[in-house]
């Protein structure tokens, strides 16, 4: 089994070469590229140094990756970027504050004014809602007790509550709409967990907020806007070699200050079993909207009996390490993720 999930992972590589290199050389290649991946940078470098000692070994490519771990282990002051071409970002304007905003729980939040909409700058972190009620925290080992509206919850990103003033708390849609019907309005009115004067923004509202840096930018094609690199923060992206993603050269993200984090996704399980855990923490952000989506069926079988099973979904937004693209699409609404709030 090993032997194959390395396999796997070799094919993945796509730096990997198409040459007759070694299976030792192949398997140590594979295991400090997953390693890297995970930011295990001194594990990785030692698989990498003992790569380089199989037969038939890609020293050059070996070298390559030792020198990104030395990179990450012990990084240089930044120097001034000679990027050129597609990874030269488009002019945009400076971005502004628009004041400073304090939830029930005392902490401030920065924000920022795109176009004519004001922002959080940061994701939220309150544990109440603005009329003091608590937001219970949850635990992903327990089915949803109402997959259509499930109770509300709070969870720490990465299941780790030191990570919750960087990057906010996931909240399941209930907690992030506070008892409010779904809708798709401008403004949506739903204040739900935000502090007083600010709100939940709608699909559209969500949209306003894309199409706006599109028109901005030269690099939009109709619905297809290569923007996400102007969303995402600075720091906390996996790495990626691909270009205009926020993975790659992140030094260059965040023209809006929109300072998008890969906080990443809680799931619980259904009735039937299905995923639970926390996934994606430092490759995805997560943003939910007011918006409902169709709630879809297929037929099971559940003892012996066929029938049908529902799920009820709501639009959220999402941002990808290595994808260049803001895009809209469902999640389950007993999923925990980051909520911005708008300015109403």
């Amino acid at each position: 089994m090993r032997n194959i999930l390395t396999t796997i992972l070799l094919l993945a590589a796509l730096t990997v070469s198409a040459q007759n290199y070694s299976p030792c050389y192949k398997e140590k290649y594979a295991e400090g590229v997953e390693l890297y991946n995970k930011g295990d940078y001194n594990g990785a470098k030692a698989k990498f140094v003992a790569a380089k000692g199989c037969p038939m070994a890609n020293t050059k490519e070996a070298d390559t990756w030792i020198g990104k771990c030395n990179a990450k282990l012990n990084p240089q002051p930044k120097q001034k970027s000679t990027s050129t071409g597609a990874e030269k970002m488009p002019k945009f304007p400076t971005p502004m504050s628009c004041g400073k905003v304090t939830d029930f729980d005392g902490n401030t939040y920065s924000t920022v004014q795109i176009g004519n909409q004001c922002w959080m700058a940061e994701n939220l972190r309150s544990k109440h809602y603005s009329n003091g009620d608590m937001i219970p925290v949850g635990d992903i080992d327990k089915i949803s007790d109402n997959p259509r509206n499930p109770s509300p919850y709070r969870y720490c990103p990465n299941n780790d509550e030191e990570e919750v003033p960087k990057y906010g708390y996931l909240y399941n849609w209930p907690a992030a709409m506070h008892g409010s019907l779904a809708n798709d309005k401008i403004p949506s009115e739903v204040q739900g967990v935000c502090p007083d004067g600010w709100h939940v923004p709608s699909c559209t509202e969500w949209t306003q907020l894309t199409d706006y840096v599109c028109r901005q930018t030269e690099n939009c094609d109709g619905r297809n806007a290569r923007i996400a690199k102007f969303f995402c923060a600075t720091s906390g992206w996996n790495d990626c070699l691909d270009r205009d993603t926020p993975g790659h050269n992140p030094h260059l993200n965040n023209a809006t200050g929109f300072s998008a984090l890969p906080a990443g996704k809680s799931a619980i399980p259904d009735y039937e079993g299905g995923s639970r855990g926390f996934y994606f923490f430092g490759g995805d952000a997560y943003f939910w909207s007011t918006s409902d989506s169709k709630s879809h069926v297929y037929r099971s079988t559940v003892n012996g009996v066929e029938v049908e099973v529902y799920y009820y979904d709501a639009m959220s937004f999402t941002l990808n390490f290595r994808s260049s693209y803001f895009t809209a699409s469902s999640s389950e609404k007993t999923d925990g993720l980051s909520v911005r709030c708008l300015r109403d």
